[in-house]
């Protein structure tokens, strides 16, 4: 279940989560790599978190829990 919403997110999306959450990147590291701004990338992870809040519900609660 949280694989087929995690697809469902942009590459840019996945890419800014993973490297957040998972390898523990700073913003910053991760803009840098994707050739963009800070705030384009925080905009990356915002979307892509909201995106999966929708599709999970209240799945994503207990996920963040």
């Amino acid at each position: 279940m949280l694989k087929k919403a995690f697809l469902k997110l942009t590459d840019k999306q996945q890419k800014v989560i993973v490297d957040f959450y998972i390898n523990r990147k700073s913003v910053k590291e991760i803009a840098e790599e994707m050739g963009c701004s800070y705030s384009v990338a925080i905009k990356h992870k915002k979307r892509g978190i909201d995106k999966l809040k929708i599709l999970l519900g209240e799945k994503m609660y207990l996920l963040t829990k």
